[in-house]
């Protein structure tokens, strides 16, 4: 498993840079399509801050911050999150479980993604203290995949 936690933020540190390096911004024409969010999250109690890249229907990276909106059903954790990129701010509720896996839904944007609508599956894997079950983890990296479409008006 030790092995598994290494060669996973290779395989996201390859992705973000393929991301970046096959960057189409997204543009007046719209945006449809299936899309993937990379992320690389730091935490930083209360909250969680950290990188991401975007490829699919749109490319884009930056930064973003998320933090905790409270508990969802059965057991279930809601967090939201304020992806900041090159063409402009998309904010996401994400509901994970205690496995790491979710589900998302845009909830609303700015610039480029003002009409953006969307929601999808997630999944991520915590890496750092290597005591989980007795520290939290200092480290995330993660993968949600899903539909995008900008909204008519």
């Amino acid at each position: 498993m030790r092995l598994a936690r290494l060669a996973i933020p290779a395989a996201l540190a390859f992705a973000l840079a393929a991301a970046a390096t096959a960057a189409r911004p997204a543009g007046s024409g719209g945006i449809r399509g299936s899309v993937k969010f990379y992320v690389d999250v730091r935490f930083v109690q209360p909250a969680g801050e950290g990188t991401f890249a975007t490829s699919g229907a749109f490319t884009d990276s930056g930064t973003f911050t998320s933090f905790s909106a409270g508990t969802a059903s059965l057991g279930k954790v809601r967090i939201w999150r304020r992806f900041a990129g090159k063409r402009g701010s998309i904010i996401i509720q994400d509901v994970f479980e205690k496995t790491e896996t979710g589900s998302w839904e845009i909830l609303s944007g700015t610039g480029a993604y003002a009409r953006l609508r969307g929601r999808g599956t997630s999944i991520g894997t915590s890496i750092g203290t290597g005591l989980e079950d007795v520290l939290p983890p200092t480290r995330a990296i993660g993968v949600a995949r899903g539909t995008v479409s900008t909204a008519d008006r």
